[in-house]
């Protein structure tokens, strides 16, 4: 870890603190940095010598009085207007749906079934299908746009791609160097049809055969992505927003989940390394066995189970206006960090 991953990570533990404590602190250490480094040591031995950033982060919080704390009465005028936001943005769509309707009724234009297999508008789409060989493969790249990705197992040797492409909604496969990567291009906007009859048909489905042992990388937006039945991946790493993060049966070297306001959920999921970071949204665990666990979210629960012992596992959890179960500790050779605010923490340690 370098000087400004270090700091950037720093500052992220302890936006508890004001904004004016949050900058004194990432410049003092950042000075701290710089010298070591004109003494004749390397960012990243500089960096080793301040020890853990999580357990820096703790100490730092434990002796600053100046935590940011909410009032109920604050807390309260945020939900009140986030509500009334979300009503007048709903109200507005509705009449923007009603008038759209009427509009099209008036010019004979009717929206039907017969649209749900045509893409946008009446743009036909076309099944796609993409294969190579999981033996001459070492990553699998996709990155799309407002669709879902499914990863599921399969019998067999080969690795598919299957998706639809339309005029609107393009997309480029390429496979060089052992590298399959799946770009879309769309160039649809967004429109108020889009938003209420969503195409179901909107998915890049991922088949896996078990014997593939290469990296994964799936990002997509306004979206789900969902794997199962993973089992030989060295690197699984899934970016979405607004959709969730569902991973199910899969074993990993290193998995990390990134989303916004969406759930992230692990069920029976095993790696070395495990990082999942969402907001305005629960951090959901079944089973999750990993020895560097790293969880963070906001305006959401994280809770559910961890296989192992609790004191095995040095341990940072910290909330705001919430509860953490289990409390912060020290001492064990494996990490478990989980970060949220304005909800509760509980993590139970399973066999």
């Amino acid at each position: 870890m370098n000087k400004e991953q270090y700091l950037r990570k720093l500052r992220s533990l302890i936006r508890k603190l004001p904004k004016s404590e949050q900058k004194t602190v990432i410049e003092y250490y950042r000075e701290m940095i710089d010298d070591k480094v004109e003494n004749g040591q390397t960012e990243e031995q500089a960096v080793a010598e301040l020890g853990d950033v999580f357990l820096l982060a703790q100490k730092i919080l434990a002796e600053n009085p100046n935590r940011k704390c909410y009032s109920a009465n604050r807390i309260a005028g945020i939900v009140v207007a986030s509500i009334f936001a979300v009503l007048i943005i709903a109200g507005i769509c509705f009449n923007s749906l009603r008038t759209s309707s009427t509009a099209a009724e008036s010019y004979g234009f009717a929206w039907n079934s017969q649209n749900q297999n045509s893409g946008r508008g009446s743009e036909p789409l076309e099944t796609k299908t993409e294969m190579a060989l999981a033996a001459e493969t070492k990553c699998i790249y996709i990155d799309v746009r407002d669709k879902e990705i499914s990863v599921e197992r399969v019998e067999g040797d080969s690795i598919c791609l299957t998706y639809q492409s339309s005029k609107q909604d393009q997309f480029t496969y390429t496979n060089t160097n052992g590298v399959m990567k799946l770009i879309n291009h769309s160039q649809g906007g967004f429109h108020t049809f889009d938003f209420f009859d969503w195409d179901p048909q909107s998915r890049v489905t991922v088949s896996v055969p078990e014997s593939y042992a290469g990296e994964v990388y799936l990002s997509t937006s306004n979206g789900t992505i969902s794997a199962e039945n993973l089992s030989h991946a060295t690197v699984l790493t899934c970016s979405t927003s607004n959709g969730k993060v569902l991973l199910s049966d899969v074993q990993a070297e290193r998995i990390s989940a990134n989303n916004s306001n969406g759930r992230i959920v692990f069920t029976d999921v095993t790696a070395s390394k495990v990082n999942a970071d969402t907001s305005n949204a629960e951090i959901s665990l079944q089973k999750l066995n990993a020895p560097d666990i790293e969880l963070e979210t906001s305006n959401g629960g994280i809770r559910g189970s961890i296989v192992g012992r609790e004191e095995d596992y040095t341990i940072h959890t910290d909330t705001s206006n919430g509860s953490c179960t289990p409390g912060s500790r020290q001492g064990g050779s494996k990490r478990l960090f989980a970060d949220t605010s304005n909800a509760s923490i509980r993590i139970d340690f399973v066999d």
